[in-house]
């Protein structure tokens, strides 16, 4: 069974097909954030993508200005207006979604009304605004909308107030601005709707903060001046998210940023000054995300900012046009992290951006390398013992350090020792129950480490040995409970060594033999309790490996089959 590291090196698989299939081999530049990008040039519909989510069966949805989007990891399907058919999208400007509970989804849009996408039949249904119905939605142009725990759907429409749903019968309240009534709605221009965990409904308008009794339907104003804050505070609101503490943060049009405790009802500020390091690039708040660590993602006009938990600075990521790696775009609509932890990131007009937060350096615990801070980029962890943490690099070789981030020794390559590490780049690391570390590198194969002496023994592919290592790019390894070491390769399928022996078995991609392992390219490898291997490809679905007859059954997308694999890239 696999242990704990292996499944960590097993998740990630997404960061190590990025550097293998994106990074040249001379490639030794340091970022701290390394995008990429899906744009109309993969099938996008549209490139302002105005909010992205993720379904019960792993697509991926972006709503775009030109109709919504389903991503399955290769190819996109586009869902637009189709003038006459029933249970098509009644609108192609797809403003925001919201997964409810159910699996449905629910799709506001800007002249279409309130659109539910149902998953057994793959058809819309819609709430429109009818002029001789006041029972129907107040207005078609809808700008946000909120799934409740009840199952209400909150719908915040662009001039015409707010509306509850109950989907079940079809009743619609409507919540809306009366001048003459100050426990109203302070505006009827909605931008945000977010659920408290208490369930109360927070709705954030042109004109302030509300908060409504999901049950009684009563109104409360908050005015962030009168909650404590100093200095004058900015009514229109864009954005609102609570976090795991349940601190409401507030993102506005001018005035940045603020944090209100719904304990003590305190207002904290966050602005943009250009004179203060690790403030926020602009006041303009266009979105906020709390993702799984807790940590704070502000989407501005200006780039996306990060808070982390018990900091009060931010670090910033821009557009740079000279690195295909950074962010698409400064203008920031959407942001959501999906199952696999991985960070999407829409932008006003060059798409979505995506991120793995396992590719980041050590988890934000910054190495110190003899007194120096260290950023290295990191693709792999192990830890042989409880006191430390040996972390592969891409560029840098093994750093292994304390428990505090202070690296205590180096492995790197050294063009003169042949028992130096065989690349700096390294893409996997394992330890294995004899203790014993492996790292698996981009073009010098696997490699031993001997921990006692700090020499290394390296496996690498000789054309003339059918039993040496299949290719010298290693994406992915696993102890076996046999013992054996199997190792997923860029190009040669997989290979399985023999420590006692050092020869391999090589499992590779043979064209027309639906027995041979599906695809070449091997980015994962895990075993399941019962000691049957699988193999994950980029490209050929996941592999399930016969002992007995030594071949591999392959279990694929099928885009007819709703119950076949999502997507034929597997990476964990």
């Amino acid at each position: 069974m696999p242990t704990k590291n292996q499944k960590m090196l097993l998740r990630r698989a997404l960061l190590l097909l990025t550097l293998f299939v994106f990074f040249p081999a001379t490639a030794h530049e340091r970022a701290a954030m390394r995008f990429d990008r899906l744009t109309v040039a993969d099938g996008l519909a549209q490139s302002a993508v105005m909010d992205v989510v993720q379904d019960n069966q792993g697509f991926m949805w972006f709503a775009t200005e030109n109709g919504l989007d389903r991503f399955d990891g290769v190819r996109f399907r586009n869902y637009r207006l189709e003038r006459g058919v029933e249970g098509s999208l009644e609108s192609n400007f797809a403003r925001d979604l919201e997964l409810a509970a159910d699996g449905s989804l629910w799709v506001a849009t800007d002249g279409g009304g309130v659109s539910r996408w149902d998953p057994t039949t793959d058809r819309f249904t819609t709430w429109r605004h009818d002029p001789g119905n006041p029972a129907t939605l107040s207005s078609d142009r809808i700008r946000t909308i909120a799934a409740a725990p009840d199952g209400t759907i909150w719908i915040g429409t662009r001039e015409n107030g707010l509306h509850r749903l109950t989907p079940t019968s079809g009743e619609l309240i409507h919540i809306a601005h009366d001048a003459s009534d100050p426990n109203s709605l302070s505006n009827n221009e909605v931008f945000d709707i977010a659920i408290a965990p208490d369930g109360a409904v927070w709705v954030g308008t042109l004109k302030g903060l509300n908060r409504i009794d999901p049950q009684s339907l009563g109104i409360e104003r908050v005015t962030l001046d009168d909650a404590g804050a100093e200095g004058a505070g900015d009514d229109y609101i864009r954005t609102l998210a609570f976090d795991a503490d349940g601190t409401l943060w507030i993102g506005t049009q001018d005035s940045g940023l603020a944090a209100l405790n719904l304990q003590t009802m305190e207002i904290t500020r966050s602005a943009a000054d250009p004179a203060v390091p690790g403030s926020l690039p602009s006041n303009q708040v266009n979105t906020l995300y709390i993702d799984s660590a807790d940590r704070l993602w502000v989407g501005t006009e200006n780039g996306l900012s990060l808070r982390l938990p018990g900091h009060d600075t931010f670090q910033t990521f821009t557009h740079d046009a000279t690195d295909s790696s950074s962010i698409g775009g400064n203008a920031i609509f959407s942001i959501f992290q999906d199952r696999g932890d991985v960070l999407w990131v829409g932008t006003r007009t060059f798409g979505v951006s995506r991120w793995n937060p396992r590719s980041w350096s050590f988890g934000h615990v910054v190495l110190e390398q003899d007194g120096e801070n260290s950023t290295p980029n990191i693709t792999a962890f192990s830890t042989p013992t409880e006191d430390e943490v040996w972390v592969g690099t891409f560029g840098e070789g093994i750093l292994i350090a304390d428990r505090y981030g202070d690296v205590r020794e180096k492995y790197t390559h050294d063009p003169e020792d042949p028992g130096s590490l065989g690349d700096d780049r390294v893409m996997a690391l394992l330890t294995d129950s004899n203790g014993t570390v492996w790292a698996g590198t981009m073009r010098a194969g696997l490699n031993r480490i001997d921990r006692e002496t700090g020499r290394v023994e390296r496996y690498v592919n000789d054309p003339e040995d059918p039993a040496s290592l299949a290719a010298n790019g290693v994406m992915s390894l696993l102890e076996a409970s046999t013992g054996h070491i199997w190792v997923g390769t860029f190009g040669g399928g997989v290979s399985r060594l023999d420590p006692t022996t050092g020869h391999f078995d090589n499992f590779s991609h043979v064209p027309g033999d639906a027995t041979s392992l599906s695809n070449p390219r091997a980015t994962s490898v895990a075993e399941s309790p019962n000691g049957v291997i699988f193999v994950g490809t980029d490209g050929g679905g996941l592999n399930v490996f016969s002992a007995a007859t030594s071949t591999w059954q392959a279990i694929t997308h099928d885009p007819a089959n709703p119950a076949s694999l999502s997507s034929n890239t597997v990476y964990a």
